[in-house]
């Protein structure tokens, strides 16, 4: 593939592109001349691809015909018209033909150069840039095959990437998670670093690199282009190749622009690449649906509890290739609204959980996901909960946990607590919806009387002194139920609760010596605390 405009200003032709396409540059793989080879080459060829980087040569009065001919029939992709001047009539013409043939560009030449003569001179081009790449990649292009003819894998691909194009890239999957790039060389491009370390590109980077319409010009053009956004400008250059099989994009090459200049020769190199990565990424796509399916089943059997064994559950994990630690917990995840969908940040909340966790695989529809985490030490746990709890809030998700198991068979067990969890959380409104991320152990008690209210009713257990209290406040809007839950939520501590409640803690003093006087219960007294705070719960939850 050669580019034309570098071919016209070789040879200090003017020339003007009429077309649809939004890209100015315009790739050819060969060239023929005269009007009868485009009825020859329509009879023989039907397969777009060879006539879309196919270019043809005419002069005025094939111009003429062209316009006339039958519109079923089949034409290359480039249509170079060389006459020293155009008629305004022809003009308006070929405006009217390229307005019915979208997906072809004609090139107007402005010379005295015979068509003949510019036939001869392109052909001389393209087989010296063939030659050139041909002789350039014999070697590399078999090493190439052969890595793949041996299951090597996509890191001894970009090893030899590296070789050919001498700048390093960054290769992910069509979701934008990072399957490898070059790393034996530190790359000091903020871009570069944000999405290497993230190991997947963040969507405000994929919607930045969106500049006048950036990934569908990629599809269209079928080759790498250059990143054009001006949002790109303080960055290093790079250009980008779709991973394509079977029509289908499969992922993307980035190649930046790092040791040396990227070339027409580099980006050629580039689309070649990214078609032997391709044939790896459907082998492997098969291999990991396979997998999937069975991963799947794995899954679902631990949650139901129906593996009868350790050593069988055990043996499964590490032929999935599970790298399971001492404990495990299950956490269910789904977001707050629940007409988002939830897939749209999974992805990168998955990505901040494995960095907390050695292990952590996950399984999710639409509205929840289900993540097993699995780590070595429960004193880790503490600092695994606060940052989950960060990533919760920041993402406006609802995150339930299940209590830590020490064998694979139990983690049912964490399962249903943490799908508990969520239930409850949804079906108590006094609990702080401000919250993100909930422990079954903070709403065990509710699930505990929820289950008792079954087998026998709870309501005439509760205090006696609070009914008083919420009487009084319903009449005197007292607030003394408040002062007294927030009380004992805080540790009976009456500077926690001023603070919690956002009043001076002399306000809290008076309203608890208050209540005091009004009850007769002590509820300095544990057990007495106790039943006034379970009654709290059985009014929370309506039963």
């Amino acid at each position: 593939m050669i580019n034309l405009s570098d071919f016209f200003k070789e040879l200090e032709l003017t020339y003007k592109i009429i077309s649809h396409s939004e890209d100015e540059k315009i790739y050819i793989s060969s060239v023929s001349i005269g009007i009868n080879d485009i009825i020859s080459i329509s009879k023989s060829v039907h397969t777009g691809n060879f006539l879309k980087s196919h270019s043809i040569i005419l002069n005025y009065s094939n111009i003429k015909e062209l316009l006339e001919l039958d519109t079923n029939i089949e034409l290359p992709g480039v249509i170079i018209f060389s006459e020293a001047f155009v008629l305004p009539d022809m003009m308006t013409k070929i405006n009217s033909f390229i307005q019915s043939h979208t997906d072809i560009s004609v090139v107007l030449v402005e010379s005295n150069m015979k068509e003949e003569n510019i036939y001869i001179k392109l052909n001389e081009y393209i087989n010296e840039e063939s030659n050139f790449i041909q002789k350039l990649l014999y070697d590399d292009y078999i090493n190439l095959i052969n890595l793949l003819n041996k299951s090597a894998e996509i890191t001894d691909i970009e090893a030899i990437a590296y070789k050919l194009l001498k700048n390093p890239m960054i290769i992910t999957d069509k979701s934008y998670k990072v399957i490898d790039y070059t790393k034996s060389l530190e790359i000091n491009d903020p871009i570069w670093k944000i999405i290497t370390s993230n190991k997947y590109c963040p969507s405000n980077i994929v919607n930045m690199t969106d500049y006048n319409r950036f990934w569908h010009r990629l599809t269209q053009n079928g080759r790498p282009l250059f990143v054009d956004s001006k949002a790109f400008s303080p960055y290093v250059k790079r250009a980008v190749a779709e991973i394509k099989s079977e029509n289908r994009i499969e992922g993307y090459i980035a190649l930046l622009e790092i040791n040396k200049k990227i070339t027409e020769t580099d980006l050629q190199i580039l689309q070649m690449i990214s078609e032997v990565i391709a044939v790896k990424f459907t082998n492997n796509a098969m291999v990991s649906r396979a997998l999937g399916d069975l991963e799947n089943e794995f899954i679902k059997e631990l949650f139901l509890g129906k593996i009868p064994n350790e050593t069988m559950a055990f043996n499964q994990a590490q032929s999935l290739g599970w790298n399971i630690r001492k404990w495990f917990i299950v956490l269910e995840i789904r977001d707050r609204s629940e007409s988002k969908n939830l897939s749209e940040n999974l992805y990168s909340v998955k990505n901040e959980i494995r960095r907390l966790v050695p292990f952590c695989i996950y399984s999710f529809n639409d509205k929840k996901s289900y993540c097993i985490i699995s780590f070595d030490d429960k004193k880790d746990l503490k600092n695994v909960y606060k940052e989950l709890g960060e990533i919760s809030t920041r993402e406006q998700l609802i995150c339930s946990a299940g209590n830590a198991v020490d064998r694979l068979i139990l983690i049912n067990k964490s399962y249903d607590q943490a799908k508990r969890t969520g239930e409850i959380v949804d079906c108590i409104p006094k609990i702080p919806p401000q919250k993100f991320f909930y422990l079954y152990n903070e709403i065990a008690i509710y699930d505990m009387m929820m289950n008792l209210n079954k087998m026998h009713p709870i309501l005439g257990i509760t205090s006696k002194s609070l009914s008083l209290l919420k009487k009084i406040d319903e009449k005197e809007g007292s607030e003394y139920i408040i002062t007294l839950r927030n009380f004992f939520d805080n540790n009976q501590s009456i500077s926690d609760t001023a603070n919690a409640m956002y009043l001076h803690r002399n306000t809290i003093s008076y309203r608890l010596n208050k209540i005091r006087k009004i009850i007769e219960d002590d509820f300095d007294n544990p057990l007495i605390r106790l039943h006034m705070y379970i009654s709290f719960i059985i009014d929370d939850i309506s039963i």
